[in-house]
Parts: structure tokens; C-alpha cells; sequence
């Protein structure tokens, strides 16, 4: 299962792999903001979406 954490302001991808990480984890490894428009990342989810593996390739994501 891929796991991808996005800015929500710009869609600047922050995290994407096979293990999970938290949101909190991931503000802290980019120092609170998004490194592309410096938008403050929260560190609660603000959309979660799960996908079959074969629809996640479809339409390039994976």
C-alpha cells in the first residue's frame, strides 16, 4: 500500500512510500512548511484516500 502525503495548498508531494508515517513526522521533517509555497502543514489529515493498486497505477499515482 503506498502512502502519500500532499500540501494541500500547491500539491507539492511531502511524503510517499510503503511505510507509514505520521503527519506529525512528516511537518517535522520539513520544518512545519511546505518547502515549495510555504504553506504551514497541518498535521491533521485533510484528505484520505485508498485505491485498489491497479486503479492507483491506471491513472498514474503508484
Amino acid at each position: 500500500m503506498a502512502i502519500e502525503y500532499v500540501c494541500r495548498w500547491c500539491g507539492f508531494i511531502l511524503y510517499k512510500g510503503d511505510k507509514p508515517k505520521s503527519a506529525e513526522d512528516v511537518a517535522r521533517y520539513w520544518g512545519g512548511k511546505c518547502p515549495r509555497c510555504l504553506s504551514p502543514i497541518s498535521k491533521i489529515p485533510h484528505k484520505i484516500e485508498v485505491l485498489p493498486v491497479r486503479k492507483a497505477n491506471q491513472i498514474g499515482e503508484v
